[in-house]
């Protein structure tokens, strides 16, 4: 998911204006955020091992096919939308509701109203367009009607959920906030993220040290109900810390050979283990190179660009005939 150093600022002078994000810089932007939230929660062993190695499961490059779109004014982009975007992934909670935060949908704005033709989801005002499968690499679809889904505010109207912004629920058909902890979840009302309904009252959920049962899991994104204790411990051990069959290691990490907690950087080429080794060519990334599962540090190489099982293509695909990255139809 890409390869421009990201510009998430989480600290400024008071007053002085966020820098917006740069549309080329937006997909190492959210990479980036992802992996400081990640790392923050105990569920990954460091910043930097992070964002070199999930490059590939959280950092898509933009499609040609979308920044022809912005480029012909069919989608708008907004590079402040995008900052308060990254700012929110990387606050978010350890324990939050799948999903992006609300200001990620206003990053793309779509211009075609509902009933008009489409190509991609992000040209339409809906957000939404239904495309038929017909065979061919681009294909005309239908924008959705109505407003730009995951937008709509408290007190509007809703069918299903979809069409409200994150955070809130459809609720008798209009968007509703979650009932806080203590507050009544009667009537098949929601709790907040954090809170689970027993017996007609949400209920918070325990933390690390508190009290915890078959019934309140724990809150914490690192932690387990201890199977004797009942009390929420940590799951996973992080760098330097003991670590054995019944404490596993935290993801890009291993247990190593002194029992502890350990990053391992491989050189470029080498074998590696997804999501516990890391390379030590900083444009490579552990990644399964074969069909029989077998991975090895591998690179991501442009549009273009010779591509083989150790070089692999950023965007679009490895052509068979040419051996270069393809990056595709452009479809709008």
């Amino acid at each position: 998911m890409r390869w421009i150093v990201a510009i998430v600022v989480f600290s400024a002078c008071a007053g002085e204006p966020r820098a917006p994000v740069a549309l080329e810089d937006y997909p190492a932007a959210q990479l980036e955020a992802f992996c400081r939230a990640s790392v923050r929660c105990g569920g990954l062993a460091s910043f930097d091992s992070c964002r070199q190695e999930l490059v590939q499961f959280y950092y898509a490059p933009l499609s040609i096919s979308l920044v022809a779109a912005i480029d012909a004014g069919v989608v708008k982009f907004d590079g402040v939308a995008a900052r308060d975007c990254v700012d929110a992934m990387a606050a978010r909670g350890c324990f939050e509701e799948p999903g992006d935060p609300y200001a990620c949908t206003q990053v793309f704005i779509g211009t075609v109203a509902g009933g008009g033709a489409c190509e991609l989801y992000a040209e339409c005002v809906s957000g939404m367009c239904s495309v038929p499968d017909c065979g061919q690499s681009c294909c005309a679809g239908t924008c959705f009607y109505g407003p730009q889904w995951f937008t709509a505010q408290i007190g509007d109207t809703c069918t299903d959920g979809l069409e409200c912004r994150d955070g809130l629920y459809c609720y008798n058909y209009k968007c509703a906030e979650p009932v806080a902890a203590g507050g009544s979840c009667a009537d098949f009302k929601r709790c907040e993220s954090g809170s689970l309904c027993i017996s007609q009252r949400c209920v918070p959920l325990p933390r690390a040290g508190e009290h915890c049962d078959d019934t309140l899991t724990c809150i914490d994104y690192n932690t387990r109900c201890g199977p004797t204790s009942h009390v929420c411990e940590e799951l996973f051990a992080q760098l330097g810390e003991a670590c054995g069959p019944d404490r596993l290691c935290t993801l890009l990490s291993r247990c190593d050979e002194t029992s502890h907690c350990s990053i391992r950087k491989l050189p470029f080429g080498s074998s590696c283990k997804v999501f516990e080794d890391s390379c030590s060519d900083p444009d490579a990334y552990c990644q399964v190179v074969d069909m029989e599962g077998n991975a090895a540090c591998a690179r991501h190489v442009p549009d273009g660009a010779s591509c083989d099982e150790l070089h692999r293509c950023a965007r679009g695909t490895c052509s068979t005939e040419t051996h270069t990255c393809d990056p595709g139809p452009v479809c709008i």
